[in-house]
């Protein structure tokens, strides 16, 4: 039976396999007990492939977005590069939590499906109202460079990744806990020295997509 709400209406650099044998992707698996701290079955591991799955679909009923948690060196930025892998390049983009309140930054939510914020600010945020808004499917306002405003409603998830989380202290207490209950964090634990990085690892986790995501 087709459901809209449940259908897909982009395209997405994956094919799915209707069996996925997840134990085949070794390089996610050794991303999951490294960096997360988390075995293949935990709560936590459970966590990361129902965000996975969030962030690809279409439902924004959930009105969550994911933060991505850890020191440097943790692999934040491959869990990013790996969801962004899974997109064309058209329904991705970048941005700066630095530069919510500009209207040259909120036009970046248009027609997209995911936007991914690589580094969380430790200043106190301002605007907050576009970043709720966002998680939230309500009605912003944007333009592009000298083009005339216009409001839209944008249908994306937002993914960021930080050391820090973020900083709502200019923000009044009803205002902190109605957008800071929208958030779902997810924390790497572990800090890989020089000695660990292996340069080959993004390419080896985004050639395992299909599996993640199909198992996702």
């Amino acid at each position: 039976k087709f459901i809209r709400s449940r259908s897909f209406d982009y395209c997405m650099n994956i094919k799915f396999i209707e069996k996925p044998d997840i134990t085949q992707a070794r390089t996610w698996n050794y991303l999951l007990q490294s960096s997360l701290q988390a075995e293949p079955d935990s709560t936590k591991a459970r966590l990361a492939y129902e965000l996975i799955a969030y962030v690809v679909c279409r439902n924004t009923t959930a009105e969550k977005a994911v933060i991505l948690y850890g020191d440097s060196g943790s692999g934040k930025s491959l869990m990013c590069s790996l969801i962004e892998s899974a997109f064309s390049p058209q329904d991705v983009t970048a941005f700066d939590l630095k530069y919510l309140g500009s209207k040259t930054w909120s036009i970046k939510f248009k027609n997209i499906s995911v936007a991914i914020c690589r580094e969380i600010p430790t200043k106190a945020l301002s605007s907050i109202d576009i970043l709720k808004s966002v998680i939230t499917c309500e009605k912003i306002t944007g333009e592009e460079k000298y083009a005339i405003s216009e409001s839209f409603v944008p249908h994306c998830k937002l993914v960021m990744a930080g050391n820090t989380l973020p900083n709502f202290s200019e923000v009044d207490d009803t205002g902190n806990r109605s957008l800071i209950r929208r958030f779902v964090v997810l924390p790497f634990e572990k800090t890989h020295t020089d000695m660990d990085i292996d340069l080959g690892l993004k390419k080896r986790l985004i050639n395992e997509r299909d599996i993640i995501f199909s198992y996702a």
